[in-house]
């Protein structure tokens, strides 16, 4: 069917529209012409497309809401095919509400940030157009709800924000499906009830919370169907391959994404959120075919202790509005299951820590346009239905419980300064030694978090000597986030649940190795500026600008310990520089004399100037421009270079010595596809590609036969199973090593690499839980608690390091914070100097683990690195890299890379 639109009706809609406001202009009919158009035009689209779908007839959505608006298109009309007969791509979603902004008077869409590939963010933000009159008012009244040091104001008039996200798992895509038909209802005139709830709310419409997994999906399913849908869950419509459609770019879970905020999506959802505050938001989601539909609360006991009660109380009472709408359809739907509110990184449970409250929903999934399902066949088009559905019931609860919504958020930032006022210490002192890269990195997420952060000044002598030398910042509880600070930087190890959805630990302090102090007092007096995303991080002293030298020198030393070094180091081995790592401490005597002598540490790298010294031009191919200009034109914010006049060095080694090892720009090939984590390659990928700037090749394991091994020096396998990777594969693995390659892998990587004798090591698993060989029988109801003990979900444990290795240069202290979320135990190496960093005798330091497993844990290795033949192995009984924000041990990824021949 070709849908034929005449002009006059979209340009009544514009005159209806600049009638409601003032601010509408020329811009916004073109915009509409321009719909017009793309309907128009793309007529042999649409009717080529009938070749592929059922008749639109056999398509139709029930509205929850009774909408009469003759001018305004729906999402069949403009997008030329009815719900549920396929999926919808992100550019059309922009169409569509980029179309619904030009014609009508009660919403406005705003691009809020791009994704990696450079699709829009959106917001479709809806309200009565009167409220958009005196929209600067509303935002005034509502800051102060979130803030008690203003006078509580009146809510009789004001507005609550309820905020609907959809598909942020982009091959769950029944929710933005259903997106355009929730826009389209709201902007319609005469709708029912909701003329009424659009004076009383501001509703925002994310459409597409992962624009990049949502179009690798849509791709993937509308390419791989036919005209007669096919059911069979076997069929290749249903088999989504890897890395599927459900991660971003990179491959990650944005859903676990909102503390951490390492992705654009995330920071450009984070900062909206920040701006409006909603009172109430919508997560809506997809589940296993086999399931029905699912909606919070979810079990009682796994909510966050920092969650208040009042939450649950509203989330219960929102409950039955979900059910009231579901329960008209004849729609199966289940609560108080599986899901927790536990971890406070989810886009339902985010919100929860802001005075908010956050609704998880789980559709059952169609994937394709139908499955087969233990409950029937499940349509595409049932999946939007519910989805629809509960969007509406989710209006409908925040427009009659909009008062409770309001007084809960103010009650919440009002209780939280009175649990600041309670806790005996006051806030924390933090600084990150020498790496302001990483201090800078911990601020930006604080900041973006809405937490007041300061510089500091005139601390006493013994507080000076701990963290004023290096940029230190301090974060007062005293504020209205005072909960957020506590959930980002929590210790805990007693819960009242042992079965988690989602990892029980997450201390930021100890992810991003910061040295941190909870002070007890603080003077006033110590506290300077407020910092914001201007001023940057705490120290705005510049390190000083390398100069190009008057006579030549020697070469120059780099700090090892900036997290910001590894990206230089490789643009300038890219560039052909010669350098090398010190593997030893050492002094040297600086060209400038200031100091005169240099005290340097293992790790250094010493870049020789080998342009200005002609005895010394043995190497080949050396880049015509000096290093001072070149690291200048690098524009990265590292410790200015240390200039070094000589080799000979007053103590330690010089710099001829056998202990500096040579370094080689990095080749890197990493495993991918067919049983390997896409999570954890995805970690990886982002790691070194996105930000370090260092391309890695993504090697296929099914295409390892056909591979040139000299191409590479390093090789990444990332968490996995290898099961299909051939002997005769392994061999040519073993023959690389051999040669000299370095083989970095962690978790079943590594285990795999073992069981393949490339470096043997031990392994045990954590086994808690299992049958005693006595037992017979256990009750039913207790299996799954049974299994429960035997996981890691996510928690932190300590690990002491071998300073002196390699693998551990710029740490600087030797007790680590690890992450793990494994049941896999890496015994220790026979070799003794292998053995990089090993698990201590007591080593959980926040999250959930059973007593049985925590001693079967202790003494264990989390990372062993050894020379076999000419090459080296590195392997990681845990995730290093662990959602990009677990920035300490990622340093041992870029150590393994760069100093992997070094040992």
């Amino acid at each position: 069917m070709t849908y034929l639109i005449h002009a006059p009706q979209l340009i009544m809609a514009r005159k209806r529209s600049m009638l409601g406001l003032g601010s509408v202009n020329f811009k916004h009919l073109v915009k509409s012409l321009a719909a017009l158009a793309l309907v128009t035009f793309s007529g042999f689209a649409v009717s080529a497309e009938d070749l592929l779908k059922a008749s639109n007839e056999k398509f139709i959505l029930n509205l929850p809401v009774t909408v009469q608006d003759d001018d305004l298109l729906t999402p069949t009309q403009l997008l030329g095919s009815a719900p549920g007969s396929r999926h919808l791509r992100p550019d059309e979603l922009h169409r569509y509400f980029e179309y619904l902004d030009g014609a009508t008077d009660y919403a406005r869409l705003e691009t809020i940030g791009y994704t990696y590939e450079g699709r829009p963010l959106l917001n479709y933000i809806v309200t009565a157009p009167e409220n958009w009159e005196r929209l600067d008012a509303i935002e005034s009244q509502r800051a102060a709800l979130w803030n008690p040091s203003q006078p509580r104001p009146c809510t009789d008039d004001l507005p609550a924000v309820v905020y609907l996200g959809y598909s942020i798992h982009g091959n769950e895509s029944s929710g933005s499906n259903a997106a355009p038909w929730v826009g389209y209802m709201l902007s319609c005139q005469n709708k029912d009830w909701l003329d009424s709830a659009l004076k009383d709310l501001i509703i925002i419409i994310d459409p597409a919370l992962n624009p990049d997994g949502l179009a690798r999906f849509a791709h993937w399913s509308n390419t791989r169907r036919g005209k007669a849908p096919v059911s069979d869950p076997n069929s290749w419509e249903h088999q989504e391959p890897w890395p599927s459609g459900r991660t971003n770019h990179y491959w990650f879970d944005l859903n676990r994404d909102w503390l951490p905020l390492q992705h654009p999506e995330s920071r450009a959802r984070v900062k909206a959120f920040q701006r409006w505050r909603p009172n109430l938001l919508a997560d809506f989601h997809e589940m296993g075919s086999n399931a029905t539909y699912f909606f919070q609360p979810g079990v009682p006991t796994r909510t966050h202790p920092l969650t208040p009660k009042s939450n649950i109380e509203l989330t219960g009472r929102l409950a039955d509005f979900h059910a009231a709408a579901l329960d008209q359809t004849g729609a199966l739907y289940f609560t108080r299951e599986s899901y927790d509110d536990f971890y406070y990184g989810k886009g339902s449970t985010y919100p929860d820590v802001q005075g908010a409250v956050g609704i998880l929903f789980e559709q059952a999934s169609s994937r394709g346009l139908v499955q087969d399902t233990v409950h029937g066949k499940l349509s595409f088009l049932n999946t939007i239905q519910n989805q629809l559905t509960t969007s509406f019931s989710t209006i409908r609860g925040g427009w009659e419980m909009r008062s409770d919504l309001l007084n809960h958020q103010r009650d919440f930032y009002e209780e939280s300064l009175e649990m600041a006022h309670a806790n005996d210490c006051k806030g924390w002192l933090i600084n990150a030694r020498h790496d302001k890269t990483r201090l800078n990195q911990f601020l930006q997420i604080l900041l973006a978090h809405s937490i007041e952060v300061y510089s500091t000044q005139n601390l006493p002598t013994d507080l000076a000597t701990e963290f004023y030398e290096e940029p230190a910042m301090w974060i007062p509880y005293n504020q209205p986030q005072y909960r957020l600070i506590q959930a980002l930087t929590e210790i805990r190890t007693e819960f009242e649940e042992s079965v988690f959805y989602d990892i029980s630990a997450w201390n930021f302090l100890f992810s991003f190795g910061l040295k941190a102090r909870e002070m007890e007092t603080w003077d006033a007096n110590w506290t300077a500026e407020r910092l914001s995303f201007q001023s940057g991080q705490p120290d705005q002293e510049p390190d000083g600008e390398i100069s190009n030298p008057s006579q030549p020198i020697y070469g120059w030393a780099l700090d090892w310990r900036d997290s910001n070094t590894p990206k230089a180091l490789y643009r300038i081995l890219e560039a052909g520089y010669v350098a090398y790592a010190a593997t030893e401490s050492f002094e040297a005597v600086t060209a400038n004399g200031s100091p005169e002598i240099h005290q340097a540490p293992a790790g250094t790298i010493v870049v020789l100037n080998r342009q200005q010294l002609p005895g010394a031009r043995q190497f080949t191919s050396l880049p015509k421009e000096n290093f001072p200009d070149f690291f200048r034109s690098l524009g990265i914010d590292i410790p200015t270079p240390i200039p070094l006049k000589s080799g000979l060095t007053p103590n330690g080694p010089d710099l001829g010595s056998a202990t500096f090892k040579r370094l080689e720009i990095p080749r890197i090939g990493m495993w991918i596809e067919s049983g390997v984590s896409s999570y954890s390659a995805g970690e990886i990928w982002k790691c070194l590609d996105f930000d370090y700037e260092m391309p890695v090749s993504l090697l296929s394991t099914s295409s390892l036969g056909s591979l040139d091994w000299d191409a590479y020096n390093v090789m990444i396998l990332p968490p996995g199973s290898y099961s299909n990777v051939s002997a005769s594969q392994v061999e040519s693995l073993k023959s690389w090593v051999q040669k000299g390659g370095t083989l970095i892998a962690s978790q079943g990587g590594a285990k795999w690499a073992s069981d393949n004798k490339i470096l043997e090591v031990k392994w045990d698993k954590m086994a808690e839980g299992s049958s005693v060989e006595t037992e017979t029988r256990r009750p039913f109801a207790e299996k799954g608690l049974n299994q429960a003990l035997k996981l890691v979900r996510g928690a932190i444990f300590m690990a002491e390091l071998d300073l002196t290795h390699p693998m551990a240069f710029g740490f600087e202290d030797k007790w680590l914070p690890v992450f793990r979320n494994s049941e896999q135990l890496m015994l220790p190496s026979t070799d003794i100097y292998a053995n990089v960093s090993l698990y201590n005798s007591s080593p959980l330091l926040s999250g959930y683990i059973s007593d049985g497993n925590l001693k079967k844990l202790a003494g264990t290795a989390n990372v062993i690195a050894d020379r076999v033949g000419s090459g080296s192995v590195i392997y990681f009984a845990d995730n290093p890299n662990f959602r990009s924000f677990w920035k300490s041990t990622q340093r041992m990824t870029l150590n393994a890379i760069f100093f992997g021949s070094s040992f």
